[in-house]
């Protein structure tokens, strides 16, 4: 078969059916990865399952995959929210559409690789981290088994064994420098798609909202997270963080006026990030591109920083820092950028002072937490909460990534796992209502942890 002719279709699937859904927005690198398809000379599409439903009811994926005689589907198993749904989407087209192959990718897909094709002989690849170039290479291949061997970052299944391929590729310096993020025209009702984004802060309605981060990796650990470095070089095989040249970012963002979009989202701030973004606003400026931005800052911003984002974007636009907790010890225990509260509410000032609005991010019962600790995050939430008109505060708990630190060494950090492998995950997520952030600390079970932030919330 000619498979640069035959329509390469991505699909989205979230948790459950809401727009409000934590996994609702696509993950980053879906439309680069489907627009470096194209420019390889593949057809490829793709469909958000949630927006098409409500875009077209009625919408059905599997009859739309046969009208258009779609067999090769692409699914993306980033979040571990994910898992059930992508699992249920994957045999439901095995089971109805002759000869279809599913492909899957994503943080979760390549951690829990071999687990997968071991349990789930609906899913007949995986790529491992970045996919670029062993997703065309596979494409390639397709119907040519002895190719497949050659094909970095594959897991295939070879009869009944699992073959796990070398991990040779890693997104290099001109490979991510020439990604375009900003083809919305490969995605069915694009436009619906991005009016239908929603954040839990409500400030941004209605905006159209772009999601797009200036590079990829992590240079720290935090206990919680399956992003960090430790993870990065699990997953990616990558032994530092990537910055995106700034020329292409700002290719990137020009194009969003073209699509009417006034609101980018971004979370990449690894160290050595102040004197890139300080370049990069004044590039910004330079090119009169006009943003709202909500920007997810992993370290304390400096002064510089803050005067240089207030300057460059709109009014409207928000930074968000995530302490996490109140007290100085369990924050040094947890996370991997550490700063004093008075260095924090030296910097609070600051931002008052210059009207950049501000979101604070705390999450009650994380490791070596005891109530005096509580307490500490308490009295500093308050403090934010009547002291500050253009800072506020949000409280959660910290949901355990597969591969943090934490889920890798449960020891270390004292606490009890409650999913320790892919099945415990899929199965986690059966239920669309179901709360499980899958530990419980020396101190506290998971249902007191749920319940310290929402009363922290409060606050």
């Amino acid at each position: 078969m000619h498979i640069k002719r035959q329509k390469i279709l991505f699909l989205h699937a979230t948790k459950g059916e809401s727009s409000g859904d934590e996994v609702f927005c696509l993950p980053i690198g879906t439309i680069a990865l489907a627009d470096f398809l194209k420019k390889k000379g593949f057809e490829a599409e793709i469909i958000h399952l949630y927006v098409e439903k409500k875009a077209k009811p009625g919408f059905d994926i599997i009859e739309y995959a046969k009208k258009n005689n779609i067999r090769i589907f692409c699914l993306d198993l980033h979040w571990h929210l994910q898992s059930y749904s992508v699992i249920s989407l994957a045999t439901e087209i095995k089971s109805k559409i002759n000869n279809a192959i599913v492909i899957l990718g994503g943080f979760t897909a390549s951690l829990f690789s071999e687990d997968i094709l071991k349990e789930f002989g609906v899913v007949d690849f995986i790529i491992m981290g970045d996919s670029e170039i062993p997703l065309a290479s596979l494409l390639e291949s397709l119907g040519k088994q002895e190719a497949f061997p050659k094909i970095p970052n594959l897991v295939w299944r070879n009869g009944k064994k699992i073959i796990k391929n070398a991990h040779a590729y890693t997104v290099n310096q001109k490979i991510i420098d020439n990604l375009s993020f900003t083809n919305f025209d490969l995605i069915s009702n694009y436009r619906y798609y991005l009016a239908m984004e929603t954040l839990e802060d409500e400030t941004f309605k209605p905006m159209l909202q772009f999601h797009y981060n200036c590079g990829r990796g992590c240079s720290v650990n935090c206990s919680y997270c399956g992003g960090s470095k430790i993870a990065q070089r699990i997953i990616n095989n990558r032994p530092r963080p990537i910055f995106i040249r700034h020329g292409s970012v700002i290719r990137e963002l020009k194009r969003l006026a073209f699509y009417g979009i006034e609101l980018w989202q971004t979370s990449f701030y690894p160290a050595g990030s102040e004197k890139y973004y300080l370049k990069l606003f004044e590039q910004i400026r330079k090119s009169k591109i006009y943003l709202t931005v909500n920007f997810d800052v992993w370290a304390l911003p400096t002064k510089d920083f803050i005067e240089s984002f207030s300057s460059t974007f709109t009014s409207k636009s928000q930074l968000v820092l995530s302490p996490e907790s109140g007290s100085e010890k369990i924050r040094r225990f947890n996370k991997g950028f550490y700063y004093s509260n008075i260095d924090l509410m030296q910097i609070l000032d600051h931002l008052e002072y210059k009207k950049v609005n501000t979101l604070v991010c705390f999450a009650g019962g994380l490791p070596f937490e005891k109530i005096a600790d509580i307490k500490k995050t308490a009295t500093i939430i308050k403090y934010i909460n009547n002291n500050f008109r253009f800072v506020r505060t949000k409280s959660r708990a910290a949901d355990l990534d597969p591969f943090s630190p934490m889920f890798l060494n449960p020891r270390k950090f004292k606490i009890r796992l409650s999913r320790n492998s892919f099945l415990d995950f899929y199965n986690s997520h059966k239920y669309t209502e179901q709360v499980n952030i899958g530990y419980n600390t020396e101190s506290f079970s998971q249902s007191q942890i749920i319940e310290i932030n929402k009363l922290l919330d409060k606050k």
